[in-house]
């Protein structure tokens, strides 16, 4: 969405969101933003962009080319506007919801010391049971996050762990040369809850925060944006680079001068 609202900033074109609640974004984006223009319904002399995949990508005088246009995607990208696509980020407004949440972690990311943020992407139960990121699985034995292993190089070998996992290993890998004491805070994202006890344990005598959500039974996006923000925000970032959601808390980054 980032990509799309700064290419539309580029050519002086009026971008507008089609949103689609499911079981990955089951809420909807007036939820998280109070600003974004949404509309309900495509008119029919717009044409529809179809591409295979998740992602779209073109060049900036292909797309004024064949505006007004619809697309459908999880990633808008436009070579040229690339570097430019957290400019999105300084002109979005979070709810009041949102915003109150932002600023109640903000407080509690607060030291005297440094701060780190860690990603660890491994896939959670919505993927599992959509058979993506995963490979093979079943709804019958994807009844909790229980059953999602693949914390460390331990366990990342067992069948429910797909080959190009990474693990909390090799996050503390990433940052072992970190100076990392009492004072310092680090926030923790990852879509496998399971995994934040391990790393609490791992990385004392470092206080470790994340977005408690325990009573979710569904993805919360509200959680996610937090998230994606609280990462921002510290010092020194490490992610999951096979995910898009990292590469989005570096455009953040950037939005806030990091």
């Amino acid at each position: 969405m980032s990509g799309a609202f700064t290419v539309a900033k580029r050519l002086n074109a009026r971008c507008l969101v089609v949103w689609e609640t499911n079981e990955h974004f089951p809420q909807h984006i007036s939820d998280l933003y109070s600003n974004i223009p949404i509309t309900t319904t495509i008119p029919n002399h717009i044409k529809t962009e179809n591409h295979d995949g998740c992602e779209w990508k073109s060049a900036l005088q292909t797309l004024d080319d064949k505006l007004p246009c619809f697309v459908s995607s999880c990633m808008f990208q436009i070579h040229e506007t690339e570097n430019n696509r957290h400019e999105f980020y300084q002109w979005v407004q979070f709810t009041p919801a949102v915003s109150d949440l932002i600023d109640k972690y903000s407080d509690l990311l607060k030291t005297d010391g440094s701060t780190i943020g860690l990603h660890l992407r491994q896939g959670d139960i919505a993927d599992a049971r959509d058979n993506h990121f995963f490979g093979k699985w079943t709804l019958e034995n994807v009844k909790s996050e229980s059953d999602l292993p693949c914390c460390s190089d331990t366990n990342r070998d067992l069948p429910a762990c797909p080959s190009n996992i990474e693990t909390i290993d090799k996050r503390l890998k990433s940052i072992k040369k970190e100076e990392i004491d009492e004072k310092t805070k680090i926030w923790v994202a990852t879509d496998r809850r399971n995994c934040i006890e391990k790393f609490e344990e791992k990385l004392k005598p470092a206080s470790v925060i994340y977005c408690n959500n325990e009573n979710a039974t569904e993805r919360d996006m509200r959680v996610a944006l937090v998230d994606m923000y609280m990462l921002a925000e510290c010092n020194r970032f490490f992610g999951s680079y096979i995910s898009s959601f990292t590469t989005e808390v570096e455009v953040i980054r950037k939005a806030l001068n990091k």
